[in-house]
Order: structure tokens, then C-alpha cells, then sequence
């Protein structure tokens, strides 16, 4: 399983355990998502948020409320 949490560093790691199908969650921390989390919500398995704001931001299905 890999965890990221965005930023520049994140991105190409998930992304590529997503395509090589290793489970993988993002998790937001922020009210207004970083674009490498938006990107990355269409690739990984789950999408955790700490904020309800943000849910609206990413795919419904994947997003879960985190706190």
C-alpha cells in the first residue's frame, strides 16, 4: 500500500503504484485541494479528506471523510 499526502514529490511515486496496481490512498489535509491531489484522485484507490469542504473536489466513489 502507498500513502501520499501531494506535493511535487508524491506525485509520480502514486501515480505509478497506481498504474502498476498497488493499492494506494491520498489524503488531503486542506479545505481546497493541491492540484497533484486532483490529479491524482482519478488513478488512486481512495481519497481521504480532513475536510468536508474538499470532498466536492474529488470523484464521490473514492472520497471518504477523514477527519
Amino acid at each position: 500500500m502507498v500513502i501520499g499526502t501531494g506535493g511535487y514529490v508524491a506525485g509520480p511515486v502514486l501515480y505509478a503504484a497506481a498504474k502498476l496496481n498497488v493499492p494506494t490512498i491520498v489524503h488531503e489535509q486542506n479545505s481546497i485541494p493541491g492540484i497533484t491531489n486532483k490529479f491524482l484522485s482519478k488513478y488512486v484507490d481512495k481519497v481521504a479528506v480532513a475536510f468536508e469542504a474538499a470532498k466536492p473536489f474529488f470523484p464521490e466513489a473514492k472520497t471518504v471523510f477523514a477527519g
